[in-house]
């Protein structure tokens, strides 16, 4: 029984020496890591949440392709898929920017008033937002006045301005 007793108290020592003994400190991690910059370019062109009902900016990724007024059409029509929009006929006359919308499609046919303002506003402030020289945005339908069964516009009616 002593012989046990002297065993538990030598385990015991060994166990309490063996919890001081001193051990190289461990590499200490850095509590962030550093991130690398993102280099991927992105534009920000509008587009309708469908839920609200709300115009939305969007950041899209930057193809290859020159910023010009095309370019951006094309994007914002890409985030309009879900609308049967012809894309629009583009002219460009000085810092004014011409759109003129078939009349067989959206914005100017089959559409409640709220939703058309909404796809003219996507197309606008895209525009004005992305191509510097443009000043003034004009929409028409047909290349003639905009007329719609909710809005309507004069020949040369200046829709928004910078």
């Amino acid at each position: 029984m002593r012989r046990l007793r002297l065993l538990f108290i030598f385990v015991s020592v060994c166990i309490l020496l063996a919890g001081c003994v001193h051990t190289p400190d461990a590499p200490t991690v850095p509590t962030s890591m550093p991130t690398q910059e993102n280099r991927i370019e992105t534009i920000t062109v509008y587009s309708i949440n469908s839920d609200s009902q709300t115009l939305v900016p969007v950041s899209v990724r930057k193809g290859k392709e020159k910023i010009s007024e095309k370019y951006i059409v094309s994007l914002v029509l890409n985030n309009l898929m879900e609308y049967q929009i012809t894309p629009p006929v583009i002219k460009k006359k000085g810092n004014k920017l011409y759109l003129s919308f078939s009349s067989e499609g959206e914005p100017v046919k089959n559409c409640n008033k709220k939703l058309e303002k909404l796809i003219l506003e996507c197309f606008a402030n895209s525009l004005i937002d992305n191509i510097e020289t443009c000043h003034d945005i004009i929409f028409q339908v047909d290349g003639k006045a905009y007329k719609s069964d909710n809005l309507e516009f004069g020949q040369d009616e200046i829709y928004l301005s910078r």
